[in-house]
């Protein structure tokens, strides 16, 4: 896949001047097949943790490199914590990744299960992670606009 990347991101790219916005999990950073042509297209780049010791070490040398990589000019690099306060919050994770911290995602794992599972789910779209996940749309969308200089619109919740 990794020859795909390139020509990709060139395609989503192109989306955009029909007004497409685009969103890629771009999965684990630095294994196998990662697809750094695509963050580097991109107009914002959310590091995703959790709030535990285990992901802060992990996703420390990713924040170092978006923060330099931002600092000269690519995507807008914002964290984004799932379940925080289990232990650490927002404000603490940010600082100790130097990475401005965004609204971040609920810790729910009955909601998560729809989407990684298929599992049921009827009060789908009033769970913690589908409202955050709302929130968290019109919050990438203004970042975007912001570093494109495009005027604010309002995104539907």
């Amino acid at each position: 896949l990794s020859a795909l990347w390139q020509p990709l991101s060139a395609e989503l790219r192109a989306l955009d001047g029909i007004g497409t916005d685009v969103s890629v999990d771009a999965g684990r950073l630095g294994m196998a097949g990662f697809p750094e042509p695509l963050l580097a297209g991109a107009d914002v780049v959310l590091l995703v943790v959790r709030s535990d010791l285990v992901s802060l070490a992990a996703a420390r040398q990713w924040a170092d490199q978006l923060r330099d990589a931002e600092a000269a000019g690519a995507a807008v690099s914002r964290l984004l914590v799932v379940g925080e306060g289990r232990p650490y919050g927002a404000a603490e994770l940010s600082k100790a990744l130097g990475i401005t911290a965004i609204d971040g995602l609920a810790w729910d794992p009955d909601g998560a299960a729809v989407f990684s599972q298929g599992r049921q789910h009827r009060k789908l779209n009033s769970t913690p992670l589908v409202r955050g996940l709302r929130v968290l749309a019109s919050t990438v969308a203004a970042l975007a606009r912001s570093r494109l200089g495009a005027p604010d619109r309002v995104v539907a919740s």
